[in-house]
């Protein structure tokens, strides 16, 4: 069995899709999800400043 390639077709104006995922006419872009390990470095980085946050406010809660 051969694979064969099949061309995206934009769904706002009907024409051919790059393969990337982007029409070349009015310039719609599909959505790609995030990888994983993107994702997961987001998550610690939010986080981290999250608890950074609570542990000032808990401080100053003490002091004051």
């Amino acid at each position: 069995m051969s694979e064969q390639h099949q061309r995206k077709i934009c769904p706002r104006c009907k024409s051919p899709m790059q393969d990337n995922g982007k029409c070349t006419v009015c310039n719609y872009s599909e959505y790609v999800p995030m990888d994983e390990k993107k994702l997961r470095k987001i998550r610690w980085i939010l986080g981290g400043i999250l608890f950074a946050v609570f542990v000032v406010i808990l401080v100053i809660n003490q002091i004051a």
